[in-house]
């Protein structure tokens, strides 16, 4: 349901939508698991380079960043991206 959001024609629903994905990833291994599995990372590259938003821009690259993942050294959406 949330990917189906990061669709929407409202730019404020799509930036809201990636703030929530945000929020859920950050230091959660499981939410950045299921969004990796969602392909979440894919989508909100293409965001990154395809909305004519900057609010959407923006929340797109906050999502992105999401934090480390406890007892790695690296974040799990950065060695999923070099993966694809």
């Amino acid at each position: 349901m949330v990917k189906n959001l990061l669709d929407h024609k409202s730019a404020e629903i799509r930036w809201k939508t990636l703030e929530l994905i945000a929020v859920l990833v950050q230091n959660h291994t499981f939410c950045q698991e299921m969004a990796l599995k969602e392909n979440l990372l894919t989508k909100m590259l293409t965001i990154l380079d395809t909305d004519e938003n900057a609010n959407v821009k923006i929340k797109a690259m906050y999502a992105v960043s999401c934090k480390y993942e406890k007892g790695r050294n690296s974040c799990v959406c950065v060695h999923a991206y070099f993966r694809i």
